[in-house]
């Protein structure tokens, strides 16, 4: 069988175990990254995110929970239930199509979402147009325009009037889009968006690290100091800071950071070991993780609407302290950070991606 798509990133996927077509059938999924996707295969997704990316370009993120098949067709699926965003950034992706029991829904240059439900199916654009092909007998199609979510059911197609809920969901489904250049493992959250403090105290969660985007596509000036640029494994005790820069680079940063969730003050809160690993699709150009350096590159790389408090232990990184077994590892092909810290206050780290 010709492959029509391919699973191209995951976050914390869990898969049911589904009959996978002719491919494997009544075998447990397994899916990785990079895994190939069949005609007439069935995919159930019972946590997390996924992104699934036709043969030609098109790109699907599920949230669970979520059911789709692929078909024998290069830019389509079948949306069984559940929840999806299409995004179609390439000319050959134009006229991706995603079936669901109420209605065909057609890319017409655009970014858009779909719900699929027993009652019906709901679809809003973010980006462009779509096309909406109801299954109801004699119902004309809809071309749905940005930001005017419908509902396609057994009465045709109606406004959403309520519509709140889904403009959340699908939020939060774009979201996910800006995470597709990685795969991440271990004691590691992806965010949505941006938690409104880093402060100590604050976190929701100090069982993970934390990651979120901040700004992206940021030429970098000769006045930022990045702390690590070199590749290999290093930890606290014989990290010597640099000062390099690497004026004129464009990167996309990220946030790293973990902050406890305790009323007690940082030193004398419970320590917690945390271990993860971030795979990009780019190169990490570099890590600033020394508080005078997170301090000096808020305005530049962070976030404007985000308060960062700029404090003097904020960073994961820190000169020659004993006390300290953090571990940090860059791969040699610059795509892969492994970190192996403990966590008793707060941990920031910026990590600098080469711009797509």
């Amino acid at each position: 069988a010709i492959p029509v798509a391919t699973l191209t990133a995951t976050h914390n996927a869990v898969w049911d175990s589904q009959p996978a077509g002719d491919l494997r059938r009544g075998a447990p999924l397994d899916l990785r990254r990079g895994d190939a996707l069949y005609p007439n295969q069935q995919l159930t997704l019972t946590q997390g995110f996924a992104e699934i990316t036709t043969a030609r370009g098109a790109i699907a993120i599920l949230q669970a929970p979520v059911k789709v098949e692929l078909i024998d067709d290069e830019n389509a699926l079948r949306l069984l239930s559940g929840a999806i965003v299409g995004i179609c950034e390439s000319q050959s992706s134009k006229g991706f199509v995603v079936h669901t029991p109420y209605a065909d829904i057609t890319d017409l240059g655009t970014e858009f979402g779909v719900i699929a439900g027993n009652a019906g199916t709901t679809v809003n654009v973010m980006q462009g147009q779509v096309r909406i092909d109801p299954s109801l007998q004699n119902s004309p199609p809809l071309v749905l325009e940005k930001n005017n979510p419908v509902r396609a059911d057994d009465q045709g197609i109606q406004p959403l009037r309520d519509k709140a809920q889904v403009d959340l969901l699908f939020a939060a489904l774009r979201s996910q889009s800006r995470f597709r250049h990685l795969n991440a493992a271990g004691q590691i959250r992806l965010l949505p968006k941006a938690p409104e403090s880093l402060a100590y105290g604050q976190s929701i969660d100090f069982k993970n690290m934390q990651l979120f985007c901040e700004k992206q596509g940021v030429v970098l000036d000769e006045g930022l100091s990045i702390d690590v640029t070199d590749t290999g494994r290093f930890n606290s005790n014989d990290y010597e800071p640099g000062a390099v820069t690497l004026a004129g680079q464009t990167v996309d940063s990220y946030m790293l950071f973990a902050s406890r969730t305790s009323d007690k003050p940082s030193w004398e809160a419970e320590i917690t070991r945390l271990k993860l690993s971030l795979t990009f699709d780019r190169p990490i150009v570099g890590l600033i993780g020394l508080a005078r350096s997170l301090n000096a590159s808020d305005a530049s790389l962070g976030l404007d609407e985000l308060p960062y408090e700029q404090q003097i232990n904020r960073g994961l990184l820190m000169e020659k302290n004993a006390l300290v077994q953090d571990f940090i590892e860059i791969s040699e092909d610059r795509k892969t950070l492994t970190i192996d810290c403990k966590v008793v206050g707060v941990d920031q780290l910026r990590i600098l991606v080469q711009s797509q």
